[in-house]
């Protein structure tokens, strides 16, 4: 029996890049990607490469400067930045089995305040 792997998080041809003209620096550059569930992946790089740069696209902390990050095939980088801490905790709540209204609901109930001060969430088993 085939099992289609599902991508998790998708990046098509993202960019970020911080200041403007002269000082601009470019810290991510053309990136493509597919994670798929149950996967693992290591990143490397020397200091200064991008490395927290790209996690950060990758977990929806930041917009892209140009291309496109997916979550469960939806696409996040038009998101509103404001949104953008929500919609991490939702991928989560996803990956743990909770999916549709429960985990709108579930991931608009957590504040701002609280996500940022735990290191974790406690996401009901599956």
């Amino acid at each position: 029996m085939d099992t289609v792997a599902q991508t998790v998080v998708r990046l098509e041809n993202v960019s970020k890049t911080y200041g403007a003209g002269e000082t601009a620096v470019e810290a991510v550059r053309d990136v493509s990607l597919d994670l798929e569930a149950g996967k693992f992946f290591m990143l490397m790089g020397p200091s200064g490469s991008g490395k927290t740069t790209l996690l950060m696209l990758m977990g929806c902390l930041l917009k892209p400067t140009t291309g496109s990050v997916s979550l469960f095939d939806e696409d996040v980088s038009s998101l509103d930045e404001a949104r953008l801490p929500r919609e991490n905790v939702e991928a989560t709540l996803n990956i743990k089995g909770v999916r549709g209204e429960e985990a709108v609901e579930q991931a608009e109930s957590y504040s701002l305040a609280s996500v940022w001060q735990s290191a974790s969430i406690t996401c009901p088993k599956t």
